[in-house]
């Protein structure tokens, strides 16, 4: 290690310490009995252990926000967001393209709307099982206490399918959008 020109060694240091006191050797003898001077210097192994501790809290750095976010995308109810499909009912030439908006909570309440239907609707009592994956959700118009559709499914990665009772009967399938 050179410092200013002068080769500096670790002769000559009495005691160990993240930074020693060493003896310079003057560079221009041959037999480095004469001292050129006194200067310091970082000991080798601090040196490397310090760089072990700095590359160890980088990477502690660079890793922890990703282990928030996963955290976080864990934390969110699994039926909060938007989700559309279709509504099967029996005897109908075509299916019924629906769009809910829905809200859950931990405890495995759902609320929500629902477009698509003949009139605006929304969800009256709606509960999901997160260790099952079942869905239960009573639909009735806005604003009127009636339940008329009852939905009632499982959720298997993103995509909920069952079976619709009430007014009507048949299958839906709806899929959480991105």
């Amino acid at each position: 290690m050179t410092n200013r020109g002068v080769a500096i060694r670790r002769l000559h240091c009495p005691i160990r310490l993240s930074f020693q006191r060493c003896k310079v050797p003057d560079p221009t003898t041959a037999d480095g009995d004469h001292v050129f001077g006194e200067g310091w210097y970082l000991d080798d192994e601090r040196n490397r252990s310090m760089t072990r501790r700095m590359c160890l809290l980088f990477a502690l750095a660079l890793l922890c926000p990703a282990i928030v976010s996963a955290q976080s995308r864990q934390a969110e109810p699994a039926m909060t967001g938007v989700w559309t499909g279709e509504l099967n009912r029996d005897g109908a030439d075509s299916a019924t393209t629906v769009t809910l908006t829905l809200k859950s909570d931990t405890a495995g309440k759902v609320i929500g709307t629902v477009a698509g239907l003949p009139n605006p609707a929304e969800v009256k009592d709606g509960s999901y099982d997160a260790k099952t994956g079942t869905l239960k959700l009573s639909l009735g118009k806005l604003n009127e206490p009636a339940v008329l559709l009852v939905l009632d499914g499982k959720l298997v990665k993103g995509t909920a399918t069952g079976t619709v009772s009430g007014e009507a009967t048949g299958t839906f399938r709806i899929t959480r959008q991105k």
